[in-house]
C-alpha cells in the first residue's frame, strides 16, 4: 500500500488516493486519527477523535481508492494520521498495515505569540510566530539551560 497524501489549505479540499496492490480477496478500513506528537485539545472539536471511510472491498490486483478531504475556512494548523488495514481474514490479524501524515495548514500563530518548550536534557526553547499558515512557527531559539529542575515553567497568574 502507498499514499499520496497533500497538506490542504484551511477553507479547501484535497484529493488523496491510496494504493493498493492486493494478492487475495480482502477489506481495507481506512480512518483518520491526530498525529503523533499534536496538542491535546481535551476532546473540543473533531480533531482528536477518529473518521473513517467505512470498509471496502479489495479484489485480487492493483486498486487505487481516491477520496476527498475539506477542511473548513478557519481551521487551526494541525496534523492529522490517515491509516489504511488491509486484511484478508480476521480484523487485526495478520494485517497489512499503511501510515502517512498530512499538514491542514490552517490560522497561523501572530508573530507577537510565542511557544515555550523543554528538552528532556532541560534546555528551554523558544518558538517565535511567523504569522503565515504553511510554517506557523519560526525556528526555535535556545533560552538557557537548566529547566529540568522545575515541574512547571509557568502557574496559573504569571
Amino acid at each position: 500500500m502507498a499514499f499520496t497524501a497533500p497538506d490542504i489549505r484551511a477553507g479547501s479540499s484535497a484529493s488523496h488516493t491510496i494504493h493498493v496492490h492486493a494478492v487475495d480477496n480482502g477489506n481495507l478500513y481506512v480512518y483518520f486519527t491526530q498525529a503523533s506528537g499534536q496538542i491535546d485539545w481535551g476532546g473540543y472539536g473533531d480533531r482528536t477523535g477518529t473518521a473513517n471511510l467505512g470498509v471496502i472491498d479489495v479484489t485480487p490486483g492493483g486498486t487505487d481508492i481516491m477520496y476527498t478531504v475539506t477542511v473548513t475556512a478557519g481551521t487551526e494548523s494541525w496534523k492529522l494520521q490517515t491509516t489504511a488495514l488491509h486484511q484478508v481474514y480476521t480484523y487485526g490479524i495478520d494485517c497489512q498495515r499503511a501510515q502517512t501524515t498530512f499538514a491542514v495548514n490552517g490560522l497561523p500563530v501572530h508573530e507577537r505569540h510565542l511557544l515555550l518548550g523543554r528538552d528532556i536534557t532541560g534546555r528551554l526553547w523558544q518558538y517565535t510566530g511567523t504569522g503565515t499558515t504553511t510554517a506557523p512557527l519560526g525556528p526555535r531559539a535556545l533560552i538557557g539551560s537548566g529547566w529540568n529542575t522545575y515541574n512547571q515553567l509557568v502557574v496559573p497568574g504569571d
